[in-house]
């Protein structure tokens, strides 16, 4: 009996179907959901660039190859190296982003219920209140925070 695998290709999408897939992600997905998968689309790319610096590294030390291919390998092998540096600082970034959004959405989740139940006449305990508190604290510096990156957007925020 043999098992069917999924096929998923390495290499990036054609430029029309990256433009009809971010077409696609705008008109369906949140601001959060675009960028989990923004994020995930560069670590597809962090690993693919860390594929080729290693094949270039690999050929760089190939002694069996001419001079000019090795040469070649090195400029690659440079060029695929910075590509990796920058997509590591870009991942980064990004999921500070989404860290802090998530973060923001979680802890307004949990206000909203403690606030609910001191409107409908519950009494809240001192554990609970401390838990208001801390959703709020919370809230506030994930929103400092998306302030400062200018990505108020992610929380609905202008």
């Amino acid at each position: 009996m043999s098992t069917a695998t999924t096929h998923r290709p390495s290499a990036p999408l054609p430029q029309p179907g990256v433009e009809a897939l971010a077409r696609l992600e705008s008109a369906f997905a949140s601001p959060i959901e675009r960028l989990r998968v923004q994020v995930a689309r560069l670590e597809n790319s962090l690993r693919i660039q860390r594929e080729a610096r290693d094949a270039a590294q690999a050929a760089m030390r190939d002694m069996s190859l001419p001079e000019t291919a090795r040469v070649e390998a090195a400029n690659s092998f440079q060029s695929a190296a910075w590509e990796v540096i920058a997509l590591q600082g870009q991942i980064r970034e990004y999921k500070a982003e989404l860290s802090a959004a998530t973060g923001y959405a979680t802890a307004s989740a949990r206000t909203a219920q403690l606030n609910k139940r001191i409107d409908d006449g519950a009494k809240l305990s001192a554990l609970e209140w401390d838990d208001l508190a801390h959703a709020e604290d919370l809230m506030a510096g994930s929103k400092a925070t998306l302030v400062h990156r200018n990505r108020l957007d992610l929380i609905g925020g202008a």
